[in-house]
């Protein structure tokens, strides 16, 4: 982990090549400048390829990680004042397959522990079982008592129907999924009339925590006591609907916003488990411009100031199209703690753009 020491301020900040993570750094400067440099020499690492490559329009645009295309996405949370984002270290030469390795040896070089034996060997397993788009990612989490990085390992598809049984073809996929979330200690949920789908699957060195991101396609609100239930969170149903109702303005009835929903499963060892929903900002606000009202507004009703934020998205104030540059909200659940917020961004374009 790279902790703050009193050199940081006299290290020149990384400029990108590319206009618009340059502008997004210098706004989270102005509210928090350690961890804004912190972010921006570890991205510097992370986008190299990227960067490097400032006149070639497909490194910029054939990211999975985006709706656009785009190879990094900032996060901002009510939870924390902190610098996050998520890279794609690849870039268009990099095979899929070997990205799972090059993200194990750029976390290691920012300081983070290597991966137990036991959860590497899972992954790469999971990772043989099928065909990749991306591979892995890498996230970054910048405060001021230091850094921490985590790693995004793809899932290769899984459209199983739910009553497939041994002998198809199928279990060596299943049994090594079964395999990895037993190595996080995290539960296999299911749904008696949906297929669950494991997408991804996060893992911070650091703290061993791991988090499992699944799909269901769509969701009712009547799944949410069941997909509490593993983590002992049943009772948190009623509440997580009353919040996604303020925030969505309409009541719920059946369905829960967007055709596809994701949440994820987050644990550590001898920690308390975590649930977080992931909803498309855009069906649950709309275009940006809503969404940026939207998000501002809310946050600020948790008590979160979204000064930088509406400074980095001051561009979207009047866009209103279907393509949009925010892309998932994320609703954290944790018994007797306020739900928190949170929402992923790729950098709007800047004036010059």
């Amino acid at each position: 982990m790279i902790e703050p020491d009193a050199t940081i301020s006299t290290r020149q900040q990384h400029r990108f090549q590319h206009p618009a993570i340059q502008a997004v750094l210098e706004a989270l400067a102005q509210e928090s400048p350690d961890p804004a440099q912190r972010a921006s020499l570890s991205l510097a690492r992370l986008l190299h390829n990227h960067d490097a490559a400032p006149n070639q329009p497909e490194w910029w645009n054939s990211s999975q990680l985006t709706g656009g295309g785009f190879p990094v996405e900032f996060a901002f949370t009510t939870a924390d004042r902190s610098v996050r984002y998520t890279a794609d270290i690849g870039g268009t030469p990099i095979a899929p397959t070997t990205r799972l390795a090059l993200a194990q040896e750029m976390i290691r070089h920012f300081g983070e522990p290597d991966l137990s034996p036991q959860v590497a060997s899972a992954l790469q397993a999971l990772q043989h079982s099928g065909s990749l788009r991306y591979g892995a990612w890498v996230g970054g989490k910048h405060a001021a008592g230091g850094d921490r990085f985590k790693l995004y390992c793809e899932v290769p598809g899984d459209d199983m129907p739910r009553d497939k049984m041994p002998g198809d073809g199928a279990p060596d996929a299943r049994h090594l999924r079964s395999a990895l979330l037993a190595a996080g200690h995290l539960p296999l949920p299911r749904l008696p009339d949906r297929a669950v789908q494991l997408r991804m699957v996060g893992y911070e060195p650091a703290t061993q925590r791991m988090e499992a991101y699944f799909r269901v396609t769509p969701m009712a609100t009547y799944h949410l006591p069941n997909l509490l239930q593993p983590l002992g969170m049943v009772t948190e149903a009623r509440r997580l609907i009353g919040f996604i109702e303020r925030l969505y303005g309409y009541p719920l009835r059946d369905k829960v916003p967007g055709g596809s929903v994701g949440f994820s499963y987050s644990l550590g060892p001898g920690g308390r488990g975590v649930f977080t929903l992931f909803l498309f900002a855009r069906a649950l606000w709309g275009g940006d411009r809503n969404i940026r009202s939207k998000m501002s507004f809310h946050a600020q009703q948790q008590g979160w100031d979204p000064a930088a934020y509406l400074a980095i998205t001051a561009s979207l104030a009047q866009r209103n199209v279907y393509q949009t540059f925010h892309g998932m909200v994320g609703l954290t659940v944790v018994p007797e703690m306020p739900i928190q917020i949170s929402i992923g961004l790729r950098p709007p374009p800047t004036a010059g753009e």
